[in-house]
Parts: C-alpha cells; structure tokens; sequence
C-alpha cells in the first residue's frame, strides 16, 4: 500500500512503511529560523527603544509648553515638580526640571531596559528649544 501526502508535510514511502522528514531537514530549518531570529529581534528592540525615546521627548516638548504657559504670565519660569506639571516618571525615563529664573532645562534619563540607549541618555531641552544630544532628536 503507498502512503499518500497530507497537509502536515510529505511522505516517502519505502516499501510497506512511510518516513517522514529526516534529521537533516530538520536541522536546517533550525538554522534557518535561528539566523532569521538572530536578525530580526536586535531590530525590534531597537524600533522599541526609538518609540520610547519618542515617547519621552514628546513629554518633554509638554513640559516645554507648560513653563512657557507659566512664563506668559509670570515674570520668571516655574521651578515646579515634574508631577506637579502633570508629567509622571515612567519605568523607561526620569524626567526632571532645573529652572533659574530666565531659563529651565528639561532632562530625561534613561532607566531599566532603557538605560542600553547610552548615546542618547540624558536627553535635553532648553528655553531657547536647544536639544541634545545631538542626532537622537527628529526633526
């Protein structure tokens, strides 16, 4: 009696009975999936740190708008809280405010799974709209 092929893979037929994938094919669909996987999740973790870099700097041009709102109608720039200016530190960045009467700075650090960003940790950005470091910004 000949085996026939299903949907779950082939069938060799040697006399009466059927085998079905040998070793060897197993063990280069192995390589292969492993050399796919050894290139695509660096990748991935990449994508995921810039999304949450962009994430961070976008709370940061918040913070930015928020001191700029306080200085239209004060005289100085408000050395508040970062959690008093609606911001919360997330598990990813620490944000803090430094201001001095006619200028802040705004940094985010980066922390846990984060912190292997090491070129772009702190991030920065002042009143004058000055960012660093350079090159982790989008224009």
């Amino acid at each position: 009696m000949r085996a026939s092929s299903t949907s779950l893979g082939r069938l060799k037929t040697t006399g009466n009975a059927a085998a079905g994938f040998t070793l060897i094919e197993l063990m280069i669909t192995v390589v292969i999936i492993g050399i796919l996987a050894s290139i695509a999740i660096p990748s991935y973790q990449d994508y995921v740190r810039q999304s949450r870099r962009a994430e961070a700097q976008s709370e940061m041009m918040r913070l930015a708008l928020n001191e700029e709102k306080y200085r239209a109608n004060n005289p100085t720039y408000a050395d508040h809280t970062v959690a008093a200016m609606g911001i919360a530190n997330t598990s990813y960045y620490t944000f803090t405010i430094v201001a001095t009467g006619s200028t802040y700075t705004i940094s985010a650090t980066a922390q846990g799974s984060q912190a292997t960003d090491a070129a772009c940790t702190p991030l920065t950005l002042n009143e004058k709209g000055e960012k660093g470091p350079s090159g982790c910004w989008k224009s």
